[in-house]
């Protein structure tokens, strides 16, 4: 495999297939390091930075920096004590320190000026890509490190990875800043190295490899996920594994759903959260991992990143990971800013774009009604069947490494497809209508569909598109059965199969979401308030507060210390009923059954079937025939309504305020008024 021949200016690269050996830093020469580094060909020992240190001027107040990578780790000391100290803390042989730091101090200053006039303004478009996945011109890429054989000097050859795109028609670029500028592109971000984790059969055979067959990878996830983990509802298994699939194609998503293992002690959830990290797209298990490494992982790398124990982390951390969480759920809408320090010993604000997929496992639940809207909610019970529970997961086992290529593969060979996919769920209705005929009992009561609104849509659509998209091929698969995909030889079954998959989404979605619903719309405690609202507020009067706590307690397990009067009256207020007087001690509130019942149906808030009564039906004002108002009369009436009346009575105007009550009813009608009663219009 050649490099793209466009990039004249970048150093002359060859992609080497076999593992890296040990190379020694001074003469390039292989397998000639001891044990203590020296080199027997050039009789050298290893430079500093081939254990992944460096050593930099301060420009700031003199002196020099130790660095770990890009990092600033300490001052660099006269003295042998300091010497001794940190070459033991990081493992490294005091010689090889020493000889860096002389050589430091004798290597001349750089100049700190630089000759503007040379400079040249950059005017031609590049197009900015992220440095680890997208699509460019039609072809979806990913970046990777690989390993190379680069010529040092006329004799020696010096092995390194080097960053290049691979794209789906196997061809590569080197993701230098000049190549790709040749290319026409820029990167949003400088790339991150990290482990290969696709084997080197993908992209050295890219162009020429097999078509994936959907389906069969599907059920390879769900049978490795079934092998391994015990689920209390069979349904999580196609749910996890589409969640899995999709990590691969969040780019394509504008949004993408954090996955929640909530469980008592022993139920698996590390478990599963291991399997993620070894399937997932850039799967990233985060135990000790600092939070710096953390947004750089997201940024650079799209990391799937996988967050155990979360109740466990240290409060000096959670400001930062729930700002991690909340600015990565949509792509391009939010960023980190953090203070990032400078090889020059000064900090600087760096922005951070965390948007990836996520997976959160603790004990306790969420707490944060935010991130409960974008979170999918699996509740994980202690297993029974031992043969699964005790089955401990390696991460040496090929199936791993097989599952991982199939996935990038897939990758590469549909990405346009799921994105199209994708663009295609417009509504609920369309997500409906992949199936040619839901179970009734899914949609039983038809009503269930209006618990998908935008916002939960936008959840949910990422996973829907991966099911349709698999789904659609496998049914084009079923109906060309003269050539079927990959090695699948009963297309019948597998379209039996994989429509099921589709309705058990589509099924559990729905139950988790009904779960959901009343904490995704309002806060706790608000529903309870307005359950009892609905059963007592059957006439237009004043209410005591006290009278809609008692109502409302009705319908809580148990009156929490935060359920008094004080929160019951802000809470009246998040909701819109304003109009109150002070009675006594305490507060009473104007309320009507029109306008409690219009907040009910706003949040999908209603009584329990056994609860609901009738409740007397809006008076209906009159008109005759003589008394059908003209249409400027109509006018007239609106604009006294939203206008000077609206602002006086606060939205709840006396209807004796109004000349013209005919025009009433055309403007409910309308809708530009929201109820009518024998007193009072509301106005929205």
């Amino acid at each position: 495999m050649t490099v793209n021949p466009q990039a004249t200016e970048a150093p002359q690269v060859t992609i080497n297939s076999t593992p890296t050996a040990t190379i020694c830093q001074n003469c390039g020469a292989t397998n000639t390091l001891n044990g203590e580094g020296k080199c027997s060909n050039c009789q050298q020992t290893r430079t500093l930075e081939s254990y992944g240190f460096s050593i930099r001027p301060a420009t700031k107040g003199g002196g020099l920096l130790l660095f770990n990578q890009e990092e600033p780790i300490d001052q660099i000391k006269d003295s042998d004590t300091w010497l001794n100290q940190t070459a033991t803390e990081h493992k490294i042989p005091v010689n090889t320190l020493k000889k860096a730091i002389l050589k430091a101090k004798a290597a001349p200053k750089k100049a700190q000026d630089i000759n503007k006039s040379n400079v040249q303004i950059v005017t031609e478009d590049l197009k900015y890509i992220a440095p680890d996945s997208g699509i460019i011109n039609g072809k979806p890429y990913l970046g990777l490190w690989l390993p190379c054989e680069v010529p040092v000097g006329e004799e020696n050859i010096k092995r390194e990875n080097i960053y290049f795109l691979l794209f789906s028609d196997g061809s590569l670029i080197q993701g230098n800043p000049q190549t790709l500028a040749e290319n026409g592109l820029n990167l949003t971000t400088l790339p991150f190295e990290a482990k290969l984790r696709i084997s080197k059969k993908v992209w050295l055979q890219l162009s020429t490899a097999p078509k994936v067959n959907p389906s069969e990878l599907f059920q390879k996830i769900v049978e490795v996920l079934k092998q391994n983990i015990e689920f209390h509802d069979e349904r999580y298994y196609p749910l996890t594994t589409y969640w899995i699939i999709g990590t691969y194609f969040h780019k394509q998503f504008s949004a993408y759903p954090y996955l929640f293992l909530n469980a008592v002690k022993n139920s698996g959830k590390t478990k599963l959260m291991m399997l993620l990290s070894l399937l997932c797209y850039n799967g990233k298990l985060s135990t000790n991992m600092s939070n710096a490494s953390l947004f750089r992982h997201t940024q650079n790398n799209g990391a799937t990143i996988l967050l155990d124990e979360a109740d466990q982390i240290a409060k000096e951390r959670l400001q930062d990971l729930e700002n991690l969480l909340n600015a990565g759920y949509k792509r391009g809408a939010a960023t980190v800013d953090r203070t990032e320090p400078r090889a020059d010993g000064t900090y600087r604000p760096t922005e951070y774009d965390v948007y990836s997929p996520k997976a959160v496992a603790n004990i306790r639940g969420l707490n944060n009604s935010v991130l409960e809207s974008r979170t999918i909610g699996i509740i994980m019970k202690r297993g029974l069947n031992k043969q699964i529970t005790d089955r401990d997961i390696s991460s040496e086992d090929p199936i791993w490494q097989q599952l991982r290529d199939e996935l990038s593969l897939f990758y590469f060979q549909n990405c346009l497809g799921i994105a199209e996919a994708y663009k295609q769920l417009e509504n609920f209705d369309s997500v409906i209508s992949v199936v040619s005929a839901v179970s009734a009992d899914i949609l039983d009561p038809p009503e269930k569909k209006t618990l998908y609104s935008n916002r939960v849509l936008e959840c949910w659509k990422p996973l829907f598109a991966v099911a349709k998209y698999i789904l659609e091929v496998e049914q084009d698969s079923a109906n060309l059965s003269s050539v079927p995909l990959g090695n699948s030889t009963n297309n019948t079954n597998y379209t039996n199969y994989i429509t099921e998959a589709y309705e058990q989404l589509l099924s559990v979605s729905i139950d988790l979401v009904t779960e959901q619903k009343v904490d995704d719309n309002d806060g706790p405690g608000e529903a309870s308030l307005l359950m009892g609202m609905l059963e007592i507020v059957t006439e237009d009067k004043m209410y005591t507060v006290q009278e809609l706590i008692d109502a409302a307690n009705k319908y809580m397990d148990s009156a929490p210390d935060w359920f008094n009067t004080k929160w019951t009256g802000k809470a009246l207020k998040r909701l819109g009923f304003n109009d109150k007087r002070r009675c006594g001690k305490g507060m009473k509130y104007r309320l009507t059954p029109e306008s409690v019942k219009d907040m009910a149906k706003r949040l999908g808030v209603e009584l329990p079937e056994a609860e609901k009564q009738e409740l007397p039906k809006t008076p209906q004002a009159q008109t005759s025939p003589s008394q059908i108002p003209t249409q400027e009369q109509v006018q007239q009436t609106y604009n006294l309504i939203h206008g000077i009346l609206k602002s006086k009575y606060d939205g709840n105007i006396p209807i004796a305020a109004i000349p013209n009550n005919a025009a009433l009813q055309l403007l409910l009608k309308d809708g530009k008024i929201f109820s009518i009663d024998n007193e009072h219009v509301g106005v929205n």
